[in-house]
């Protein structure tokens, strides 16, 4: 059993996940075999090998059990797997980021880190490059900071004001 979200928990009964409130009443019936946490009324569902969304009045949202791997809707999104390249989509549904990159990460403020072969940039939900894809590595601080380096050049970049707030280059 999951921690309750909302008054609602994630149920594992006799080998299949479903969703029941906080009195115990059936929301999603016991049929998927791998539900992940519920966040803004929505939850990814897992059949076999593909994953797709549901809500709470057990709707699926537009694509049906279309994607390799899914995550969570966090902040109003939710990053999917398509074929070996992750993208990103609203909670309508709808892809926001087509699937190009190896790997994306939500750090702060709807800034993703995106992965392209072995390196790393920072775009926004509405594909915004904000750092370009160039960069050997990243670290984030607080959340609310982030640090990327290449060839001994340094980008700090601020997910909350949005903007590169110092760069330092080796020449």
């Amino acid at each position: 059993m999951y921690e309750f979200t909302d008054g609602f928990v994630v149920v594992n009964f006799n080998g299949k996940y479903g969703v029941i409130d906080s009195i115990g009443r059936k929301i999603i019936p016991f049929r998927f075999d791998e539900i992940t946490e519920i966040s803004s009324g929505k939850a990814a569902v897992r059949k076999g090998s593909k994953w797709a969304f549901i809500d709470l009045h057990d709707r699926i949202i537009p694509v049906k059990f279309n994607y390799n791997k899914a995550f969570a809707f966090h902040k109003g999104f939710a990053i999917v797997e398509i074929k070996s390249k992750w993208g990103v989509i609203d909670e309508k549904g709808m892809l926001v980021i087509s699937p190009q990159y190896d790997e994306l990460k939500l750090i702060a403020n709807n800034v993703f880190v995106a992965r392209r072969d072995s390196l790393y940039g920072l775009i926004d939900p509405n594909h915004n490059v904000l750092v370009p894809v160039e960069y050997e590595k990243y670290t984030v601080y607080e959340n609310e900071f982030v640090l990327l380096m290449k060839a001994g050049d340094r980008l700090w970049y601020n997910t909350r004001s949005f903007d590169v707030i110092r760069k330092e280059s080796a020449e």
